[in-house]
């Protein structure tokens, strides 16, 4: 195909075509007879992938190295989606702040454009004042005095406050995420269909769950406790029985894998992620809610400590489920 005819199945114009191709995005053939650029399927993918992945907002350095195969792609996505959410952090708070602004500056907007004899002296008087308070810091400069009622100063100071805070509470957000994804991948149940009496029905139990969740995983060994793999990681599976029938309990065979990628985060940091993500927290907010209510902590410890164990092996049933 030709490169009208590409154009017209991608809706990426000639110029940025030929624009890719010399940031070396793109290789076209070319014709030995009129030595013409002739475009193959493959090259009709590979724009379409790469229109996408400017879509995503992804810099031409780094569509040129996933497309060389010099940088996985699941890498390259986790990093911006980093940088993406620092952005929209900034963007939060710049949308914060000129909110803020235009509700301080709409008055002072409508007293100046008012007319001279609707102002009251006082007024006047205060408008001068910051007139020459305005002309005072610019000098002998150009800039429009309405520049006085930013509040650069303040607001400057407001905005790296934000930024900072922002900062930190975002790095604490996305370090109990990580923990929480990587305690949940330490092990994990499920209820299957049936009783699960032979090594092919735990084989199916645990590909239907594979199924069912979207995850790539390879048995590697069949038996009543099989070993199988998800995303590279190893694990192993077991069956026991409840009241409510079986269940397949499956765990990472080395867990301290996962501590490698944890190792940024402080062990404070993680004692409280720790707390926060277990059973603990749940229940100590209970315990709040019914001493705040009753207005008695001796009738609220005393409830708990009745139906606490049962809370317990609930909510463990309920995050492992």
């Amino acid at each position: 195909m030709n490169i009208n005819e590409l154009e017209r199945l991608t809706g990426i114009t000639k110029q940025n075509i030929r624009f890719y191709e010399k940031k070396e995005l793109l290789h076209p053939a070319r014709n030995s007879i009129n030595n013409y650029r002739e475009y193959t399927q493959d090259d009709l993918m590979r724009l379409k992938a790469i229109k996408l992945l400017r879509k995503l907002d992804l810099s031409l350095e780094d569509i040129h190295r996933i497309l060389q195969e010099e940088a996985p792609l699941n890498e390259t996505l986790a990093q911006h989606l980093k940088t993406l959410q620092k952005r929209q952090q900034e963007l939060n708070a710049c949308i914060g702040v000129c909110k803020d602004l235009l509700r301080k500056t709409k008055p002072d907007i409508a007293q100046a454009s008012a007319s001279p004899d609707m102002i009251s002296p006082t007024a006047r008087s205060d408008a001068a004042q910051t007139t020459v308070h305005s002309y005072a810091m610019q000098g002998d400069s150009t800039l429009p005095a309405q520049l006085s009622l930013l509040h650069v100063d303040e607001t400057l100071r407001k905005i790296e406050n934000m930024e900072k805070n922002g900062g930190k509470f975002m790095s604490i957000v996305e370090d109990y995420k990580r923990f929480a994804q990587a305690e949940h991948l330490k092990g994990f149940s499920f209820k299957p269909d049936t009783m699960v009496t032979t090594p092919a029905e735990f084989t199916e139990a645990l590909q239907q769950y594979a199924e069912e969740n979207d995850l790539n995983l390879v048995i590697t060994k069949e038996s009543m406790y099989p070993v199988f793999r998800i995303d590279g990681m190893e694990y192993e599976a077991e069956r026991f029985f409840d009241r409510f029938g079986a269940t397949i309990r499956c765990t990472l065979t080395h867990p301290e894998e996962l501590e490698t990628e944890l190792t940024d985060i402080s062990p404070t940091r993680r004692k409280v992620y720790k707390f926060l993500h277990g059973p603990w927290f749940f229940l100590l907010v209970l315990f709040l809610i019914m001493a705040i209510s009753r207005q008695s902590f001796k009738w609220a410890f005393l409830v708990l400590a009745m139906i606490g164990p049962y809370l317990w092996w609930m909510f463990i049933r309920y995050r492992r489920w």
